[in-house]
């Protein structure tokens, strides 16, 4: 995995998952996007933002998911700050299709997860 700088793209969309009651240790919340083309040679640049800050806040893991394989490009885990933060990645689809997965697992305590 290389971090890289992409362009920022504005205005954007988020999605939030509540890490308190009724939430439960071990809550699973996952969002993939369609399939991609992967009509280009080489690599593509994944940027987003993230918002992880409390207790309890858990892992976000991000995969890409290509022709079969699930690999992951990015993980957090536990209270980061409390503002948004941005990354970059470099993802190497294979296949002619790929996405991109983000999955978010909610802990009793970080070192749990």
């Amino acid at each position: 995995m290389q971090r890289v700088n992409c362009p920022v793209l504005l205005p954007g969309y988020y999605l939030y998952i509540e890490a308190s009651a009724p939430r439960q240790p071990g809550d699973l919340a996952r969002i993939t996007t369609p399939s991609f083309q992967n009509t280009a040679t080489g690599s593509f640049c994944l940027s987003f933002w993230y918002h992880m800050y409390g207790n309890n806040i858990g892992s976000l893991n991000v995969y890409l998911q290509d022709g079969g394989s699930k690999t992951n490009v990015f993980t957090r885990t536990g209270n980061q700050v409390n503002f948004w933060l941005y990354r970059s990645v470099t993802v190497n689809p294979s296949s002619p299709q790929f996405s991109v997965s983000f999955q978010f697992y909610l802990c009793a305590h970080f070192d749990l997860c």
